[in-house]
């Protein structure tokens, strides 16, 4: 149906992470590996890659896409993550910010895996089902004012370019303070 979040979250990467050292990243949410095949192959980012995501069989078939995975971990995300804290340089986590999905109240749990410094790219429809954007916002808001995080970037996309109904989404781009 066109448009391609995982493709403008890693066009969003590589224009902010020219001056960044990035060794890892974790692709939270990552189905069947869209992320790390732009990454690999339009960014040319060789760093360690690990995914994360709650359907076995999605995970299966990023497995098999030639990614150079370093870890794969199958979690329902809530609010913490299976990982040490401060261990990435990049989170992403694009396409799973919808009703349904992943939780707007993991975000904070989230920003601990990444190390100071170091990047959260997510992304959302822009006119999602209104509580749940309002929701993403509040908490994104929050954790500025609290000067966990600095929003860098923000852009917007058609997300479905050949639907008959035009939907339009985000990529944020923040930085971990």
């Amino acid at each position: 149906m066109g448009g391609n979040p995982p493709r403008k979250a890693v066009e969003s990467f590589t224009k902010h992470t020219k001056n960044l050292k990035v060794d890892s990243v974790l692709d939270l949410g990552a189905g069947t590996g869209a992320i790390g095949y732009h990454l690999r192959n339009d960014a040319k980012y060789e760093g360690a890659l690990d995914i994360m995501d709650a359907n076995m069989e999605m995970l299966y078939i990023a497995s098999k896409k030639n990614l150079n995975l370093r870890n794969i971990f199958r979690h329902w995300v809530e609010r913490e993550l299976p990982v040490r804290d401060a261990s990435y340089d990049v989170l992403f986590c694009v396409g799973s910010f919808i009703p349904n999905h992943v939780p707007i109240s993991s975000i904070p749990g989230m920003s601990k895996c990444v190390r100071k410094g170091g990047l959260l790219i997510f992304s959302t429809r822009v006119h999602s089902t209104e509580e749940y954007k309002s929701e993403f916002d509040d908490v994104l808001t929050n954790m500025e004012r609290q000067g966990a995080i600095k929003r860098l970037d923000m852009i917007e996309f058609v997300h479905f370019a050949n639907a008959e109904k035009k939907i339009n989404s985000a990529v944020y781009v923040y930085e971990k303070l």
